[in-house]
């Protein structure tokens, strides 16, 4: 592909939207079981992350954002009872989803 279009293809030139898709895949296909598993605790951990974050950096920008506040306090509250459930189901994969976003 030329520069040109190397460039247009990139996360750069993309709205927020389109860059969450994108991590949101490919925490999908680092975490799950298969490349459609989005029900999974591991899965829900990873795209929940991938939220977290983008909208942890929204509420950085706009911090009277009050509504966006209380859905990032509801969203890392869901992302913990998943990880309370994985790690009382499958320890392994709890350690290797935790190692692998950082959060422990």
């Amino acid at each position: 592909l030329s520069e040109k279009a190397q460039r247009v293809l990139t996360l750069d030139t993309a709205s927020q939207k389109e860059i969450v898709k994108a991590r949101t895949a490919e925490a999908i296909a680092r975490f799950g079981y298969g490349p459609n598993d989005t029900g999974s605790s591991a899965s829900q951990m990873a795209i929940l992350s991938v939220r977290i974050q983008a909208l942890r950096d929204h509420l950085n920008a706009n911090p009277r954002d009050k509504h966006n506040k209380r859905n990032l306090i509801l969203m890392v509250n869901k992302r913990r009872r998943h990880m309370k459930y994985l790690r009382r189901t499958d320890y392994e994969k709890y350690r290797e989803v935790m190692v692998g976003l950082g959060l422990h």
